[in-house]
């Protein structure tokens, strides 16, 4: 093995393989630092699509509600001129 090593010239220092191995490690935990974070804004994005969607629901029944009230508010209005008009008991 020796002398394959030294038949292409190989110079293998510990220092170099130490190196290599923290550039190594140091990418891998980048990456996998960036990949969750990443995945984090994903969901996080789903989470802000789903409560605009709510939100949106909540405006159309308040809109909703508005438009009864509305329409409650005339029937209250007829409903006291018609009163206005019939005769009272004494």
């Amino acid at each position: 093995m020796d002398s394959l090593l030294r038949d292409f010239n190989f110079n293998f220092n510990s220092e170099f393989i130490m190196v290599a191995g923290v550039f190594f490690t140091l990418t891998l935990l980048i990456t996998t630092i960036i990949v969750i974070f990443i995945t984090r804004i994903r969901a996080l994005k789903y989470i802000i699509e789903q409560a605009k969607e709510i939100d949106k629901a909540k405006i159309e029944k308040i809109k909703r509600l508005e438009e009864e009230i509305e329409l409650y508010k005339r029937r209250s209005e007829e409903l006291d001129r018609e009163l206005k008009f019939l005769p009272r008991n004494k």
